[in-house]
């Protein structure tokens, strides 16, 4: 894979994640709030829709909150094995203490 096409897919991947979760305080998806790559105001664009025509609560504020930073990081995946004998050393003596560790009285 390149390098243009994984981080095609990273955004992709992010960008569903904002998609698909929603915000605690008014309800409308990550993707509608400021911080997020397709918002450029400083309120929730779905809830500026639902005030322009007229399908907000009476009384409602437009939602300020901002996109956590959490949504935005890449989960880094675990290696499959060792790529190096360092490695293999570290996550071997790691085990041992383990080990030890859980069977010390």
């Amino acid at each position: 894979m390149t390098t243009a096409a994984s981080s095609e897919g990273g955004s992709r991947t992010m960008r569903r994640r904002l998609r698909e979760t929603s915000c605690p305080t008014c309800g409308h998806p990550w993707e509608e709030h400021p911080g997020a790559p397709t918002s450029t105001s400083a309120v929730c664009d779905e809830c500026v829709f639902d005030r322009d025509h007229e399908q907000a609560a009476t009384g409602a504020t437009l939602c300020r909150a901002v996109v956590p930073t959490a949504l935005f990081r890449r989960a880094q995946p675990e290696p499959a094995r060792p790529t190096l004998c360092r490695d293999r050393f570290v996550r071997v003596a790691a085990r041992v203490v383990e080990v030890v560790l859980d069977a010390w009285p």
